[in-house]
């Protein structure tokens, strides 16, 4: 049996951990603020302490920080919450073990606390906890029916800290304040995040070793791919903050889809058959999302599959010989024109036959040639007809093969780009996604720094 300090100013929180950590066989001591805490401590011993960061007198920090000045050691459980990150963060650094937030779990509390006081009597974590997650960027989480999977801070590389539960209400302030004091970022599991999209991907791999060769294949194709983008994506003339938020939904994107290695060596494929034309699949993702964003599209399931359809749209051209890809439209025989067609059905196929992605990805990427004028492929269907996702990647397909180098030009900025569109395409491309990539070309011209 343990002996326990259970430290809240709310009577009924107290009461709660008690009848938990009483059925543990624990002794249970209740202080309602720091201070009182503070007497029990300088009069009694005590294998473990709970406490509630948010408390009069003597909050949970100064009581850590009392504490670990006098009894390093001793075992410290903080209870936390969304609005109690940076604090968080700091208690941390200050030495504290574990953390649980309100409403906590049975099982959860009995195991945090059978961690500290009976090591060895759980299962192994795993080797790489920062493998089971994902980074997501702290704004996408404020909707107002509240958050749609768990949210977890990482405080190190094998500690991360659940601050919200799914379905708690996450203020905006709350969420500009913390942005401007330098977090960005929150994290949530892979799990959720892939069922949140509707992304189906067996990531059981995960919670084992995973092998280090694979591993270090994906960081490495990852740091190559974000290098691709800074050298080639953005375009002059774009609106900086809106390609650095398409640039983190890629981002995480790129992290949860190369968990399968199948769609990690379809792109590494494309990339090898033509890294002209990999540079412009990340294009096409990037100016989607940010397209569908000033559409008012802000679900995450949404910029997902936006993001996921202009990654893959390509997909099937890694079976279309370099040298056709390389002649201009007008170059090319009947013949070979229906073979460079063919690549729609192709991406379509070959994503079919990968699985996880929804029917609406593998039907827009099918129809992102398809036009508003009924004259495109491969199905020349009519604008009503067609994916509303597919236009979107349409107009940004379009965009990206003016405005970035490949073998048929050597780029342009971003009002020259539109200006061709205008003139050569408008009929064919959907009117809204049109109106909404102009709205993201900026008057000054400028480039596009990341941390």
């Amino acid at each position: 049996m343990f002996r326990i300090l259970i430290v809240d100013d709310d009577s009924e929180i107290r009461g709660a951990l008690k009848a938990i950590l009483n059925q543990g066989g624990h002794h249970i001591t209740e202080a309602e603020n720091g201070k009182v805490a503070q007497d029990h401590l300088s009069s009694q011993i005590f294998d473990l302490v709970i406490s509630d960061l948010q408390m009069p007198v003597v909050n949970g920090l100064e009581l850590l920080v009392w504490l670990k000045a006098r009894r390093k050691s001793l075992p410290v459980i903080l209870v936390t919450g969304f609005t109690q990150i940076l604090e968080t963060q700091k208690a941390y650094e200050l030495g504290a073990d574990d953390f649980f937030t309100k409403p906590f779990s049975y099982q959860g509390i009995l195991k945090s606390v059978d961690r500290l006081l009976r090591p060895g009597s759980l299962p192994a974590q795993p080797e790489d906890p920062g493998a089971l997650f994902c980074r997501i960027p702290i704004e996408d989480f404020v909707s107002s029916t509240g958050v749609q999977i768990n949210v977890y801070i990482k405080l190190s590389d094998s500690k991360y800290v659940r601050v919200a539960h799914k379905g708690d209400q996450i203020p905006s302030e709350r969420v500009e304040n913390y942005k401007s004091k330098g977090l960005s970022y929150v994290y949530a599991k892979k799990e959720d995040f892939c069922r949140l999209v509707g992304f189906s991907v067996n990531l059981s791999h995960l919670l084992k070793n995973s092998s280090q060769i694979a591993t270090e294949k994906k960081l490495r194709f990852l740091r190559y791919t974000t290098e691709l983008i800074l050298e080639n994506a953005f375009v002059n003339g774009i609106n900086g903050k809106a390609f650095k938020q398409a640039a983190d939904c890629l981002d995480l994107i790129l992290s949860v889809v190369t968990e399968n290695h199948s769609y990690l060596e379809v792109l590494e494929i494309l990339n090898t058959h033509a890294d002209w034309l990999y540079a412009h699949s990340l294009g096409v993702s990037l100016y989607s999302v940010m397209i569908g964003r000033r559409m008012g599209w802000t679900a995450q399931s949404t910029l997902f599959k936006l993001g996921v359809i202009g990654l893959f749209h390509d997909i099937g051209e890694k079976e279309i010989p370099a040298s056709l890809l390389t002649k201009g439209r007008p170059s090319l025989s009947l013949d070979e024109r229906k073979q460079v067609e063919s690549h729609s059905r192709r991406s379509k196929d070959i994503l079919l036959e990968l699985k996880g992605l929804s029917e609406d990805i593998l039907q827009a990427v099918y129809e992102h040639h398809e036009d508003c004028t009924g004259r495109g492929y491969p199905r020349q269907i009519s604008s009503e007809k067609i994916h509303p996702l597919a236009k979107i990647v349409a107009v940004a397909d379009r965009f990206c093969y003016l405005a970035m180098a490949n073998p048929q030009s050597q780029g342009t900025g971003a009002k020259e780009a539109l200006q061709q569109m205008q003139l050569h395409h408008f009929q064919e491309l959907d009117k809204t996604a049109f109106s909404a990539l102009k709205a993201l070309c900026v008057d000054q011209e400028g480039g596009l720094s990341f941390q």
